[in-house]
């Protein structure tokens, strides 16, 4: 079988006083349905129902055709869109009746729809010429509908669509939707960051006891309220954050040995955390010995700033979640004690 990439994926380009014919039309069209295909295919990877195709159950009466809950002669099904896992867009503009199958006994069917072959795209002799007002068939594309036993389906190819219990050419009880297959949203976690502006990030002291997780006194800290509202987030992200004192450390470096004093005052290993976090925002947090710590305006003037990473969850078919992933890609360092342990199914 030839591999997608084995085929040339060549540009049609055109010229002023080209002459075109129907093979340039269809060459131009051709590689435009391929490339939707390879984009549906192996970008989005999925298949099914994308809209519509909805089927109810119906007879014949002497009005016309009526929809019914139970004891169907046929069904209806609705216009609607679908892909098929080759990519292949499958569309039907208008409702369509469809009879079950005449049978005699009990048995099951799955109602299938798939692309027609290219075979029923060809010259058809019965087709006027193309001229203005000559009543030119438009050919609309419709699926092919087949009812299949459940064992037949050839799923990927054909897209199931209801499945019914006929007794006698009678469809008994209500249609089953199990064998419905729709496809799934193309869906990643969102992902936002920003780092506030060295000798302007806003630091403060942290006083109050009363919402700290782990009890501290008054003043024994440093914090800073950051804003993320930019980021458009629609829920409680998972926010990560890392200070950044780069301008310190070129200060400490550039100094002369008898600063010994200051390097010691401002070295920094407390414990840093997030709190108060929501769609808006949240508050880091350092809690340090007061002696240790610089004041507000000390970490202003060091340029201490923080750089911030937010992860909003999916919900629906998302792919596996890669913390490991998400930091690289954000301009952290993988640490390889970043690992993502799943529970067993």
């Amino acid at each position: 079988m030839t591999s997608d990439l084995e085929i040339p994926m060549d540009q049609v380009t055109y010229r002023d006083g080209q002459l075109l014919s129907a093979l340039d039309m269809e060459n131009d069209r051709q590689r435009d349905d391929r490339s939707s295909r390879l984009h549906v295919r192996y970008l989005h990877d999925t298949w099914g129902i994308a809209l519509g195709f909805e089927v109810t159950q119906v007879v014949q009466t002497e009005g016309g055709i009526a929809s019914v809950n139970s004891g169907g002669t046929g069904v209806s099904v609705g216009p609607g869109y679908a892909v098929d896992s080759l990519g292949l867009n499958i569309l039907s503009p208008n409702e369509l009746s469809l009879s079950i199958p005449k049978i005699d006994g009990r048995a099951s069917f799955v109602l299938t729809m798939s692309y027609p072959d290219d075979s029923a795209f060809g010259n058809r002799a019965e087709l006027e010429n193309v001229c203005l007002n000559s009543g030119f068939d438009l050919r609309h594309e419709r699926p092919v509908f087949a009812w299949k036993r459940p064992a037949a389906v050839r799923f990927g190819s054909q897209i199931p669509l209801v499945q019914i219990n006929i007794l006698d050419g009678i469809i008994q009880g209500a249609l089953d939707f199990r064998a419905r297959r729709y496809t799934q949203p193309f869906v990643r976690p969102h992902m936002a960051w920003g780092t506030t502006e060295k000798r302007r990030t806003g630091w403060n002291v942290w006083t109050g006891k009363n919402d700290s997780p782990i009890g501290v006194d008054p003043e024994q800290g440093l914090e800073v309220k950051v804003d993320t509202s930019d980021a458009g987030f629609t829920k409680n992200p998972f926010y990560f954050a890392i200070l950044d004192r780069s301008v310190e450390e070129k200060q400490n470096n550039s100094a002369n040995s008898d600063t010994t004093d200051m390097e010691s005052t401002l070295f920094l290993d407390g414990l840093r955390f997030i709190t108060d976090a929501d769609r808006e925002g949240f508050t880091y947090r350092i809690f340090q010995p007061e002696s240790t710590l610089p004041k507000p305006e000390e970490a202003e003037r060091l340029g201490w700033s923080l750089f911030w990473l937010g992860v909003e969850p999916v919900t629906g078919c998302e792919p596996a979640f890669n913390l490991q992933l998400a930091f690289t890609l954000a301009g952290f360092p993988a640490f390889p004690f970043f690992q993502v342990v799943r529970p067993p199914i």
